[in-house]
């Protein structure tokens, strides 16, 4: 068992390389209001360096509780939602200009620019500040800290905010009641959101009737992406894509949206076709939104296509690819989706997922717990969960025994893996239960 001491002189060393590289960089401290770290040229040991610093600290901090106050902090954890709703029903921190660097206003004025009662503005800033929104400048002054200017500069990490408050957490309070309406339904309109929305339509279709809910689903995935978790780059690196790269090879991106994954790796390729497959909504989009200028857009096309309601239409593919597609459905249709694409394999194809996995167990890791939220969020709004690597074994070797892992990657400084499967046109797909 580790002790208190042995973490922080653990945490100390983590520390002291970053509080080096920042020096050597000629960079202000690390601060609430300046986030000198967030670079994009920051080396992944040192980002891998940040991450492992947090877990330290967190880990320290839970130890160094009782567990009355352990319990306290993840119970009142609700009043962390109620001061951000109000930071951004009433957009606070657009209320603090962000030029020059350094401006303060009172929150008086603050209070009178969001048209908010000046006593409970003041408080929910000050709960804020806790959680690192504003930096308290002195005699009542309010300055932006590194948290509240993202939300000024970025749109989708506002509207990622509001997307997590008003669509997905009341839907997460609602789970214990899901399972007594539906039990163990695998249906994706039989779950807690469909229970908060009074609505018998799936939470997409549901989305698409609402063009400003939508819009703002839209700017979240977008926001999520740009994170560098979810960077796209460790996709590229972590499939041996230039093996396949020749004039005749397919990769087919299932359930691909406008084909932001393709024109990715069509950016780091230079032969193979990349083919978008999708329903008509984003098709069209995608169509449209093909950069004329890239040298690569002849390589990338797409296609209307339905991956539950028909069988793959490229028969031999090189790569059959889905990102973020599993995890959006239960068991049972996962294995549906599976089963659709067999026909097309042949002895060369590969199903390549792009997907988050979960350790068999608790990793008691701050900066792996994000796997776990998704997993509840994605029960509660989908009927949908991300997996451990022996559940998607499992799921494909349900939908066909011929499928055959292959490699699993998870490459430096992603949160999402690369699993590839295989095809053995050998093996019997005989309908008797598969075990591990």
């Amino acid at each position: 068992m580790t002790t208190l001491t042995e973490l922080a002189q653990q945490a100390l060393v983590l520390a002291k390389r970053l509080d080096d590289y920042t020096a050597s960089k000629g960079l202000p401290p690390v601060s609430l209001d300046q986030d000198t770290l967030s670079h994009p040229d920051l080396p992944q040991e040192l980002r891998d360096a940040r991450h492992e610093l947090g877990d330290k600290a967190q880990m320290i901090k839970r130890l160094a509780n009782d567990p009355v106050r352990n319990l306290m902090e993840t119970m009142f954890g609700f009043t962390d939602l109620a001061s951000l709703n109000a930071v951004y029903e009433y957009n606070l921190p657009s209320k603090i200009p962000l030029e020059p660097p350094n401006k303060t206003v009172s929150s008086i004025e603050i209070a009178e620019a969001a048209g908010m009662p000046h006593g409970i503005c003041r408080r929910v800033i000050v709960h804020a500040m806790e959680n690192g929104i504003f930096v308290d400048a002195g005699n009542d002054q309010v300055g932006h800290s590194s948290l509240s200017r993202l939300l000024v500069t970025d749109p989708g990490a506002f509207q990622t905010v509001g997307m997590l408050l008003n669509e997905l957490s009341p839907a997460a309070l609602r789970i214990p009641e899901a399972i007594r309406k539906y039990g163990t339904s695998s249906e994706p309109n039989e779950t807690a959101y469909n229970l908060v929305n009074d609505t018998d339509l799936p939470i997409y279709s549901f989305l698409e009737q609402r063009q400003s809910r939508r819009s703002r689903f839209g700017m979240t995935m977008g926001f999520f992406s740009r994170e560098q978790g979810f960077n796209l780059q460790h996709l590229v690196n972590g499939f041996p894509w230039k093996s396949i790269d020749r004039s005749d090879a397919v990769v087919v991106d299932i359930g691909g949206g406008v084909g932001v994954v393709c024109h990715k790796l069509a950016e780091a390729t230079e032969r193979m076709k990349l083919i978008v497959q999708d329903l008509p909504v984003p098709v069209k989009l995608g169509q449209e939104q093909l950069p004329a200028e890239a040298k690569w857009k002849d390589r990338v096309q797409f296609m209307v296509a339905d991956f539950l309601a028909q069988d793959q239409p490229l028969i031999g593919a090189d790569v059959y690819f889905f990102r973020w597609i599993l995890h959006n459905w239960s068991d049972e249709y996962c294995v549906k989706i599976l089963q659709r694409v067999a026909p097309a394999m042949r002895a060369h194809s590969k199903v390549v997922i792009y997907d988050y996995i979960l350790a068999e167990g608790p990793e008691f890791k701050w900066s792996r717990k994000h796997g776990r939220n998704l997993d509840l969020v994605m029960y509660a709004c989908w009927n949908g969960s991300e997996r451990t690597l022996a559940d998607i074994k499992r799921i494909f070797q349900q939908a066909d025994k011929r499928y055959v892992l292959e490699d699993v990657s998870l490459p430096s400084g992603s949160s999402m893996s690369v699993v590839s499967f295989g095809w053995n046109e050998n093996q019997s797909n005989s309908i008797s239960e598969w075990k591990e």
